[in-house]
């Protein structure tokens, strides 16, 4: 699958192989920047954490509030490990 676009704001399913505005929750999957793929697991290099509110990859900064980054899952938690 080619890169989707920036503009709009697309991400490569790897499922239907369609670009699409939101990674379908029910695959647990993440939209990230980097790749423009919805992904499993964040970019671990760019140093990016699966948000589970807005099934975005963010950096720790960008985990919701009372969650923290795990680096081992690559996921923003509630409870550290």
């Amino acid at each position: 699958m080619s890169i989707c676009p920036p503009s709009p704001d697309l991400y490569g399913d790897p499922k239907t192989r369609r670009c699409v505005l939101d990674c379908p929750p029910s695959e647990s999957t993440y939209a990230d920047y980097t790749s423009r793929l919805c992904v499993k697991v964040c970019n671990a290099t760019a140093l990016l954490f699966g948000n589970n509110r807005t099934l975005r990859c963010v950096p720790y900064t960008g985990c919701p509030t009372g969650t923290y980054a795990d680096n081992k899952t690559r996921l923003c938690v509630a409870i550290c490990p």
